[in-house]
């Protein structure tokens, strides 16, 4: 596997939610924080600005930059793990969510991590599914998410 295809991993997963429901989800701290390791995402959305995903002690545990924004659809960001010593030191990658109506009245939810440095490679490697996986259950309560790679 080459280096530029082994830094970037990419993952789906279909929700039976409407797509205004997945975008809030993501998109807003109060749901981040019920499915995304207790962090909340901070940020005003316009490109060039900050986001992180915030601990409940205000502590970043994810920082970049908003690349593109273009709701209710995708956004892109760059993405530093501060949480984990290592991955902090490491450049920062590129995390794009994208969210695309599927009938009827689903979602389909595709989250592309690229330019990943190594420490931080395999922390998303383990993460993103259970992540991608929790936001389903959160969503949808009981039901049986499959997070495929895309």
């Amino acid at each position: 596997m080459t280096e530029e295809r082994s830094s970037r991993v990419a993952y789906r997963i279909e929700i039976d939610a409407p797509p205004a429901e997945v975008w809030l989800a993501i998109t807003d701290p109060a749901w981040t924080r019920r499915f995304f390791h207790d962090t909340a995402v901070h940020t005003n959305w316009a490109v060039g600005a900050p986001i992180s995903y915030d601990l409940p002690d205000g502590v970043p545990a994810i920082a970049g930059t908003i690349v593109e924004y273009a709701a209710p659809q995708r956004f892109v960001m760059t993405a530093r793990f501060l949480f984990d010593p290592v991955a902090a030191g490491e450049r920062e990658s590129l995390l794009s969510w994208e969210v695309t109506p599927r009938a009827p009245g689903g979602a389909l939810l595709t989250l592309v991590h690229e330019k990943i440095p190594p420490r931080t490679l395999s922390i998303v490697r383990r993460g993103w599914p259970g992540i991608l996986a929790d936001l389903h259950r959160t969503l949808r309560p009981g039901s049986q998410p499959v997070v495929a790679e895309a």
